[in-house]
């Protein structure tokens, strides 16, 4: 990470824990696993490979100026050079530094021409919980044999409904499975989710409320499944901070398990947030 953003002050590594307690100030996450309490930060949150290619490098620094942090949109053509000399050979040095200069340049007045309008519209299109919630994507008392069914079972609303793809819940079992439940937030409540590459459509959540819990890779029990779909990095967090003051509500889970209609979930939901 030093290298591809040298003019950043980086912190940590560290916890998620320790986030919510640091006293420095800090303006974006980068991650190696996706963690849905990053997100309830409010800070943009990355999702990195540990060891990313020369592409997810790039690909990385763009999504990073897209965020419309100006100390980032004027990138040094010569910390990209040093980046491409590690991985290869630049045979003309002197036509690739003036071609990734005139692109940068093209980027940035494009980016600057435009900022206003994309600040305006990414301030409408920011979500609140009723906004990606819907009664038909809430289901309860659901059987359930394996962890897998279960996650492919609490998406089937949302794929039915064109808000993810069925590659979406494969991504995220492929990922419990390469590095453990990490969807698994708190006791027996699991918020499955990927990266928007990765199968999201649209902004969508699913709440399913198991009759019996399942155990993720034989020791994780699990009976309440939030599945996310985010389609960036900061959409929906006023979203995911509503739905996490709810998991500390143990009358919230009181009604999971004893509600028969999802209408009754749905308008408590309504309710508590107007009340709040």
């Amino acid at each position: 990470m030093k290298s591809v953003f040298p003019e950043m002050i980086l912190i940590g590594p560290m916890e998620t824990n320790a986030l919510e307690t640091i006293s420095q100030s800090y303006d974006m996450v980068f991650t190696t696993v996706p963690n849905i309490r990053l997100y309830a930060l409010k800070k943009p949150v990355f999702v990195v490979n540990p060891i990313m290619s020369i592409d997810e490098k790039y690909r990385l620094v763009q999504a990073v100026q897209n965020e419309g942090n100006p100390q980032y949109e004027d990138y040094r053509v010569e910390d990209l050079l040093a980046i491409i000399k590690k991985h290869g050979t630049i045979t003309e040095v002197s036509a690739l530094k003036k071609e990734l200069n005139d692109y940068l340049q093209g980027r940035n007045n494009k980016s600057h021409k435009h900022a206003s309008k994309v600040v305006n519209r990414n301030k409408q299109a920011e979500f609140n919980l009723l906004d990606i919630l819907k009664p038909e994507f809430i289901q309860l008392q659901i059987s359930s044999r394996s962890w897998e069914e279960a996650l492919y079972v609490a998406a089937a609303p949302l794929v039915d409904a064109g808000v993810i793809t069925r590659h979406y819940i494969e991504k995220i079992i492929q990922t419990t499975r390469n590095e453990g439940p990490y969807m698994v937030i708190t006791e027996k409540v699991a918020l499955p989710h990927a990266r928007p590459e990765d199968g999201t459509l649209k902004v969508g959540l699913g709440i399913t409320a198991l009759k019996d819990e399942v155990v993720i890779l034989g020791k994780t029990p699990v009976k309440y499944i939030f599945t996310l779909s985010a389609v960036d990095n900061k959409k929906h967090l006023s979203a995911i901070a509503e739905l996490v003051s709810f998991l500390d509500r143990p009358e919230f889970f009181t009604l999971l398990d004893q509600a028969e209609d999802p209408q009754e979930v749905y308008a408590w939901v309504e309710q508590h947030i107007e009340s709040d």
